[in-house]
């Protein structure tokens, strides 16, 4: 059975500081502009509507913390979900995306974390 994302709950970037961009692992948390996918939720979730496979037999919340590099690529996901075969599935499925627009501090492109939380229904 193929399930549908079908609500976007809370896609909220989280500011953990005011006076500085970088913290010691080079994530930018206070960027002027966000990283986002495409021109945004629409673009998110059309393209997950269109690729994604994962099979589910009832609604499930899904929520991660995206790593997202200067250049756009997913580079590391932080889950925080139950482990499980579904959430394995869906890492790897956000893993081979497409590049996104990285976030932008002072005119250049910084790596950031971007939280994402949706949820799957069955269909």
């Amino acid at each position: 059975m193929k399930s549908y994302i079908y609500l976007f709950c809370t896609i909220l970037c989280i500011t953990f500081c005011l006076d500085s961009c970088k913290t010691n692992d080079g994530i930018c948390t206070n960027p002027d502009k966000y990283a986002s996918f495409g021109n945004g939720i629409a673009d998110f979730s059309a393209y997950m509507l269109k690729t994604n496979g994962i099979d589910t037999f009832e609604i499930t919340t899904f929520r991660y913390d995206l790593t997202i590099d200067k250049k756009g690529k997913i580079i590391e996901i932080k889950s925080h979900n139950e482990k499980c075969i579904t959430d394995s599935l869906m890492i790897n499925h956000l893993l081979k995306m497409p590049k996104w627009n990285p976030a932008i501090k002072g005119n250049k492109k910084v790596k950031s974390i971007y939280p994402l939380r949706f949820n799957v229904r069955p269909q």
